[in-house]
């Protein structure tokens, strides 16, 4: 008992560190014009990434244990991301304080003979605050983020649920990731940790990745990209959930382009409570930042 508040003492601690630390820093740090509700980030969304903050609705065949499974399965993330707070401190150079909202779905659509029917297999809701340092070609992030996951009517419906299941993806997670792009070019990493006191999943998690994309010579507003994001948790033994993309994309001037996504991924379901199956899925999607 008293090891158990010790440690909720120096987590309480650590994280008004943080926050000091974070709007302390840009007033330390000499002349900044300050901006309340900004447009845009300095961060741009991993939008291979299956938890990122986006707008993005996918078409999946799923493979589990090497058989293709008959159902056809669609994947929509509702997100939401919004700078309240920035310190320009010189040419890009600066500082910001915002939040993110996602809500990541799973559905999937079988073949009754007379029509199709469609049923929702699961709901992941999360909530981030973020800040992020700009400086030059690197940008520096931090999220803390609170994450609940929930099984789907239909889901427990049809494969006749009647006890509670494992709340393993209901925890709290502190993220650290470095973001560098030059020219075209764009790779990150970074590494998190749970820090729910009382949580029955294990603590860290690892990420990595890297994106390309390039303009059309007819037509610099639109491109073509690919990419790669690689992520590993404790939870599921350091086993990597592989996602690769390639595809095409438009307005790509502006902070929120309209992408078209040709999509793979391998590893552990990503990221619902049915996160235990291992499988391989690939499709096509659509996908928006939707950064405000």
């Amino acid at each position: 008992m008293a090891s158990l508040r010790t440690e909720r003492e120096i987590m309480d601690r650590l994280k008004l560190i943080i926050l000091w630390g974070l709007f302390i820093w840009p007033v330390m740090a000499g002349n900044y014009n300050f901006t309340i509700l900004p447009s845009g980030s300095y961060f741009e969304t991993i939008i291979l990434d299956p938890s990122a903050s986006q707008v993005n609705a996918s078409l999946l065949a799923y493979q589990f244990k090497g058989r293709i499974d008959r159902k056809m399965h669609t994947s929509i993330n509702l997100g939401i991301t919004r700078m309240l707070l920035r310190w320009e401190l010189e040419k890009n150079r600066g500082f910001e304080l915002g939040f993110e909202y996602g809500i990541h779905s799973q559905f999937s659509v079988e073949d009754a003979g007379a029509n199709f029917l469609g049923g929702l297999q699961n709901s992941d809701y999360r909530i981030t605050g973020v800040a992020h340092y700009k400086n030059k070609v690197h940008t520096y992030r931090m999220t803390l983020f609170h994450q609940s996951s929930h099984l789907g009517d239909d889901y427990i419906i049809r494969n006749d649920i009647t006890r509670p299941t494992s709340n393993v993806l209901n925890y709290e997670q502190l993220d650290f990731l470095l973001s560098t792009t030059k020219n075209n070019f764009r790779y990150y990493y970074g590494l998190g940790f749970n820090i729910s006191p009382n949580t029955i999943r294990k603590r860290l998690s690892l990420q990595l990745g890297y994106f390309f994309n390039k303009g059309l010579k007819i037509n610099k507003n639109m491109g073509y990209f690919y990419g790669i994001d690689v992520k590993t948790f404790e939870q599921n033994d350091f086993r990597p959930g592989l996602k690769i993309g390639l595809g095409f994309e438009i307005g790509r001037n502006n902070h929120n382009p309209l992408r078209i996504l040709m999509e793979y991924y391998k590893g552990h379901l990503p990221y619902s409570t049915l996160e235990y199956k291992q499988l391989q899925s690939f499709g096509i999607g659509l996908y928006l930042n939707s950064i405000l």
